[in-house]
Protein backbone atom coordinates (compact mmCIF):
# COMPACT_ATOMS: atom_id res chain seq x y z
CA UNK A 1 0.00 0.00 0.00
CA UNK A 2 1.25 3.79 -0.77
CA UNK A 3 1.24 6.97 0.66
CA UNK A 4 0.69 9.90 -1.99
CA UNK A 5 0.93 12.93 -0.08
CA UNK A 6 2.26 14.17 3.50
CA UNK A 7 1.88 16.74 5.87
CA UNK A 8 5.00 17.87 8.23
CA UNK A 9 4.29 18.92 11.72
CA UNK A 10 4.74 22.66 13.06
CA UNK A 11 7.40 21.92 14.55
CA UNK A 12 9.04 19.55 11.43
CA UNK A 13 10.15 16.77 13.34
CA UNK A 14 7.16 14.39 11.95
CA UNK A 15 5.97 13.18 8.89
CA UNK A 16 1.99 12.30 8.40
CA UNK A 17 1.35 9.82 5.47
CA UNK A 18 -1.70 8.93 4.54
CA UNK A 19 -1.21 5.19 3.15
CA UNK A 20 -4.02 5.63 0.25
CA UNK A 21 -3.74 1.81 -1.39
CA UNK A 22 -2.46 0.65 -4.66
CA UNK A 23 -4.16 1.88 -7.40
CA UNK A 24 -5.19 5.97 -8.50
CA UNK A 25 -8.24 7.54 -7.65
CA UNK A 26 -11.34 6.01 -8.77
CA UNK A 27 -9.45 3.02 -9.43
CA UNK A 28 -10.31 -0.64 -8.20
CA UNK A 29 -7.54 -1.59 -5.86
CA UNK A 30 -6.47 -2.03 -2.24
CA UNK A 31 -8.10 0.97 0.43
CA UNK A 32 -6.12 2.33 2.87
CA UNK A 33 -7.32 3.18 6.62
CA UNK A 34 -4.37 4.53 8.45
CA UNK A 35 -1.40 7.22 8.67
CA UNK A 36 2.07 6.35 9.40
CA UNK A 37 4.29 8.60 11.25
CA UNK A 38 7.72 9.06 10.40
CA UNK A 39 10.79 10.72 12.35
CA UNK A 40 12.64 12.99 9.87
CA UNK A 41 15.83 12.93 11.49
CA UNK A 42 16.06 9.61 12.29
CA UNK A 43 14.40 8.58 9.12
CA UNK A 44 12.55 5.49 10.86
CA UNK A 45 8.63 4.85 11.25
CA UNK A 46 7.48 6.51 14.36
CA UNK A 47 3.92 5.15 14.75
CA UNK A 48 0.60 4.72 13.18
CA UNK A 49 -2.56 6.71 13.63
CA UNK A 50 -5.08 3.84 12.74
CA UNK A 51 -8.27 5.96 11.23
CA UNK A 52 -10.90 2.81 12.07
CA UNK A 53 -12.18 1.61 8.41
CA UNK A 54 -11.19 1.62 4.88
CA UNK A 55 -11.58 5.27 3.93
CA UNK A 56 -9.13 5.70 1.05
CA UNK A 57 -7.05 8.55 3.07
CA UNK A 58 -5.13 11.31 0.72
CA UNK A 59 -4.17 14.87 1.00
CA UNK A 60 -3.05 15.82 4.55
CA UNK A 61 -2.90 19.39 5.89
CA UNK A 62 -2.42 21.24 9.50
CA UNK A 63 -5.20 23.75 10.32
CA UNK A 64 -7.05 25.09 13.20
CA UNK A 65 -6.21 23.53 16.64
CA UNK A 66 -2.84 22.47 15.73
CA UNK A 67 -5.16 19.00 13.91
CA UNK A 68 -4.54 17.13 10.97
CA UNK A 69 -7.27 17.61 8.71
CA UNK A 70 -7.40 14.68 5.62
CA UNK A 71 -9.64 13.91 3.18
CA UNK A 72 -11.22 10.35 3.42
CA UNK A 73 -12.06 9.32 -0.07
CA UNK A 74 -14.32 6.47 0.61
CA UNK A 75 -16.22 8.35 3.44
CA UNK A 76 -16.88 11.32 1.32
CA UNK A 77 -15.40 13.41 4.35
CA UNK A 78 -12.47 15.39 5.85
CA UNK A 79 -11.44 13.75 9.05
CA UNK A 80 -10.08 15.74 12.03
CA UNK A 81 -7.09 13.68 13.60
CA UNK A 82 -5.55 14.94 17.12
CA UNK A 83 -1.88 13.70 16.51
CA UNK A 84 -0.67 13.81 20.14
CA UNK A 85 -3.65 11.13 20.94
CA UNK A 86 -3.33 9.90 17.50
CA UNK A 87 -7.43 9.74 16.75
CA UNK A 88 -9.91 10.99 14.73
CA UNK A 89 -11.97 13.19 16.47
CA UNK A 90 -14.18 14.50 14.15
CA UNK A 91 -15.06 14.89 10.37
CA UNK A 92 -16.50 17.38 8.26
CA UNK A 93 -18.93 15.49 5.26
CA UNK A 94 -17.89 17.24 1.42
CA UNK A 95 -21.47 15.67 0.07
CA UNK A 96 -19.35 13.92 -2.94
CA UNK A 97 -17.23 11.14 -3.87
CA UNK A 98 -13.18 11.38 -4.62
CA UNK A 99 -12.70 14.35 -2.47
CA UNK A 100 -8.87 13.36 -3.77
CA UNK A 101 -7.37 17.48 -2.62
CA UNK A 102 -8.40 20.26 -0.83
CA UNK A 103 -6.97 23.49 0.57
CA UNK A 104 -7.35 25.95 3.44
CA UNK A 105 -8.24 29.25 3.28
CA UNK A 106 -5.53 31.82 5.24
CA UNK A 107 -7.92 32.35 8.20
CA UNK A 108 -8.91 28.68 8.47
CA UNK A 109 -12.15 29.41 8.12
CA UNK A 110 -12.94 27.76 4.96
CA UNK A 111 -11.88 24.34 3.79
CA UNK A 112 -12.29 23.32 -0.26
CA UNK A 113 -12.18 20.22 -1.85
CA UNK A 114 -11.52 19.44 -5.73
CA UNK A 115 -13.84 15.83 -6.10
CA UNK A 116 -12.15 14.07 -8.86
CA UNK A 117 -15.53 11.77 -10.19
CA UNK A 118 -17.83 14.13 -8.69
CA UNK A 119 -16.46 17.09 -10.88
CA UNK A 120 -16.96 19.68 -8.40
CA UNK A 121 -15.54 21.77 -5.56
CA UNK A 122 -16.78 21.43 -2.06
CA UNK A 123 -16.69 24.32 0.58
CA UNK A 124 -16.72 23.45 4.08
CA UNK A 125 -17.43 25.25 7.26
CA UNK A 126 -14.24 24.32 9.30
CA UNK A 127 -15.31 26.12 12.67
CA UNK A 128 -18.85 24.10 12.75
CA UNK A 129 -17.45 21.42 11.01
CA UNK A 130 -20.38 21.43 8.16
CA UNK A 131 -20.95 21.24 4.39
CA UNK A 132 -21.90 24.53 3.10
CA UNK A 133 -22.16 23.87 -0.77
CA UNK A 134 -21.02 21.79 -3.71
CA UNK A 135 -20.04 23.36 -6.53
CA UNK A 136 -20.46 21.75 -9.87
CA UNK A 137 -17.65 22.32 -12.00
CA UNK A 138 -17.21 19.75 -15.23
CA UNK A 139 -17.27 15.90 -15.86
CA UNK A 140 -13.90 15.67 -13.72
CA UNK A 141 -12.00 17.95 -11.65
CA UNK A 142 -8.54 17.71 -11.03
CA UNK A 143 -6.24 19.24 -7.50
CA UNK A 144 -7.40 22.48 -6.18
CA UNK A 145 -5.04 25.24 -4.79
CA UNK A 146 -5.99 28.77 -3.33
CA UNK A 147 -4.43 32.23 -3.47
CA UNK A 148 -2.70 33.71 -0.72
CA UNK A 149 -5.19 36.18 0.26
CA UNK A 150 -8.11 33.52 0.28
CA UNK A 151 -9.83 35.17 -2.67
CA UNK A 152 -9.87 32.97 -5.03
CA UNK A 153 -9.48 29.18 -5.71
CA UNK A 154 -8.47 27.17 -8.52
CA UNK A 155 -9.49 23.56 -9.50
CA UNK A 156 -9.05 22.06 -12.73
CA UNK A 157 -11.10 20.89 -15.14
CA UNK A 158 -10.49 17.58 -16.99
CA UNK A 159 -12.76 17.75 -20.11
CA UNK A 160 -13.67 15.11 -22.91
CA UNK A 161 -10.76 15.55 -25.54
CA UNK A 162 -12.82 16.49 -28.26
CA UNK A 163 -14.12 19.60 -26.33
CA UNK A 164 -11.90 23.00 -26.74
CA UNK A 165 -11.37 23.94 -22.69
CA UNK A 166 -11.63 27.19 -21.89
CA UNK A 167 -11.63 28.95 -18.13
CA UNK A 168 -14.65 28.65 -16.10
CA UNK A 169 -15.10 30.75 -13.13
CA UNK A 170 -17.25 30.88 -10.36
CA UNK A 171 -18.01 33.75 -7.50
CA UNK A 172 -18.60 33.55 -4.43
CA UNK A 173 -20.50 35.62 -1.90
CA UNK A 174 -20.13 36.02 1.66
CA UNK A 175 -21.75 38.74 4.10
CA UNK A 176 -20.62 39.15 7.47
CA UNK A 177 -24.16 37.59 8.42
CA UNK A 178 -24.11 34.60 6.34
CA UNK A 179 -21.21 32.03 5.28
CA UNK A 180 -20.14 31.84 1.28
CA UNK A 181 -22.33 31.03 -1.20
CA UNK A 182 -20.50 29.79 -4.10
CA UNK A 183 -22.81 29.57 -7.47
CA UNK A 184 -21.45 28.64 -10.87
CA UNK A 185 -20.64 32.03 -13.46
CA UNK A 186 -23.98 33.01 -15.27
CA UNK A 187 -23.87 32.86 -19.36
CA UNK A 188 -21.30 35.04 -20.51
CA UNK A 189 -22.59 38.88 -21.48
CA UNK A 190 -21.38 39.55 -25.34
CA UNK A 191 -19.13 42.24 -24.77
CA UNK A 192 -17.16 39.40 -22.62
CA UNK A 193 -12.95 40.17 -23.48
CA UNK A 194 -11.14 37.12 -24.94
CA UNK A 195 -7.71 36.36 -24.88
CA UNK A 196 -5.53 34.31 -27.23
CA UNK A 197 -3.73 32.65 -24.31
CA UNK A 198 -3.37 28.85 -25.03
CA UNK A 199 -4.83 26.29 -22.73
CA UNK A 200 -3.89 22.64 -22.48
CA UNK A 201 -6.37 20.99 -25.18
CA UNK A 202 -7.95 18.81 -22.20
CA UNK A 203 -7.77 20.76 -19.19
CA UNK A 204 -9.05 24.46 -18.49
CA UNK A 205 -8.94 26.50 -15.24
CA UNK A 206 -12.25 27.33 -12.85
CA UNK A 207 -11.72 29.88 -10.36
CA UNK A 208 -14.37 30.66 -7.33
CA UNK A 209 -13.97 34.33 -5.50
CA UNK A 210 -14.89 34.20 -2.08
CA UNK A 211 -15.64 37.42 -1.94
CA UNK A 212 -18.69 39.84 -0.96
CA UNK A 213 -18.93 41.38 -4.31
CA UNK A 214 -21.23 42.17 -7.38
CA UNK A 215 -18.71 40.50 -10.02
CA UNK A 216 -18.86 40.41 -13.51
CA UNK A 217 -17.25 37.54 -15.47
CA UNK A 218 -14.43 38.25 -17.89
CA UNK A 219 -12.99 35.31 -20.02
CA UNK A 220 -11.23 33.72 -22.48
CA UNK A 221 -11.48 31.74 -25.18
CA UNK A 222 -8.39 29.53 -26.94
CA UNK A 223 -8.20 30.94 -30.64
CA UNK A 224 -7.27 29.62 -33.68
CA UNK A 225 -3.60 30.27 -33.39
CA UNK A 226 -3.53 29.82 -29.64
CA UNK A 227 -5.00 26.23 -30.40
CA UNK A 228 -2.25 25.17 -32.18
CA UNK A 229 0.42 26.90 -29.47
CA UNK A 230 2.27 24.32 -27.19
CA UNK A 231 0.18 23.48 -23.86
CA UNK A 232 1.70 26.36 -20.97
CA UNK A 233 3.35 23.96 -18.13
CA UNK A 234 0.71 24.83 -15.27
CA UNK A 235 -1.95 26.57 -15.35
CA UNK A 236 -0.80 29.90 -13.40
CA UNK A 237 -0.49 31.78 -16.20
CA UNK A 238 -3.05 31.12 -17.98
CA UNK A 239 -5.53 32.14 -15.70
CA UNK A 240 -4.07 35.46 -15.21
CA UNK A 241 -6.44 37.00 -18.43
CA UNK A 242 -9.60 36.27 -15.52
CA UNK A 243 -10.83 39.24 -13.73
CA UNK A 244 -13.65 40.38 -12.30
CA UNK A 245 -14.87 44.20 -12.01
CA UNK A 246 -17.17 45.58 -9.40
CA UNK A 247 -20.12 47.09 -10.72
Amino acid sequence: MNGHELAVSPDRRLAYVPIYGNSGVGKPGTDGHSIDIVELQKHTLAGHIDLGKAVRPHCAKFGPGGYLYVSAELASAVYIVDVHARKVIGEIPTGAIEAHMFVLSPDGHRLYTANVGAGSVSVLDVDNRKLLKVIPVSRQVQRISISPDGRHVYTIRILRASRSSMPQQMTCATGSSSPPACTPPPSLPTDTHWSPTPLPVNYSCGICKPENSQTRLTSHRPTAKSRSTPAIPGLTSAARPLETSRS
